[in-house]
């Protein structure tokens, strides 16, 4: 999905290398979700059960949406 790409590109771009290992990881495991998932999550009408994968959803989310 386009829509996701405007998300996650530039949040790759900026701030990737800045994230620890962890989140590094998290981030890998979040590209490998389904978009209908990724879509529900960063639209707000569902979360991550995975905590990790949830703050980073919030991260990126906070990130173009202060």
């Amino acid at each position: 999905m386009a829509e996701l790409d405007i998300l996650l590109l530039p949040f790759f771009d900026e701030i990737f290398l800045e994230l620890d290992l962890g989140e590094q990881r998290t981030y890998i495991d979040l590209l490998k979700q389904e978009d209908t998932e990724l879509w529900r999550w960063f639209s707000r009408k569902g979360k991550p059960e995975d905590p990790s994968l949830a703050a980073l959803v919030e991260k990126i989310l906070d990130r173009v949406q202060p």
